[in-house]
């Protein structure tokens, strides 16, 4: 099965110019905060896309203000 995802990491997806797959986003909306992959008690993204995008599951802001592609809903 092919992914968005696994489109986007082979490099089969180009994002528009000046577009990131993740971001700094205002307070009270979708967020690292309230994403499945968030792990409040390490501080740190446990997602495994997230990371290799990033190079760790560190946030470089608040989780409260940043979000990336690979958001996920908790259940």
């Amino acid at each position: 099965m092919i992914s968005l995802t696994n489109l986007i990491l082979e490099g089969r997806i180009e994002y528009p110019a000046g577009y990131e797959p993740a971001r700094e986003v205002p307070y009270g909306g979708g967020a690292c905060s309230n994403c499945a992959k968030w792990n409040p008690t390490s501080a740190l993204c446990e997602g495994k896309y997230f990371i290799e995008y990033n190079g760790s599951g560190n946030i470089p802001t608040e989780p409260e203000r940043y979000i990336c592609n690979w958001w996920v809903k908790i259940q």
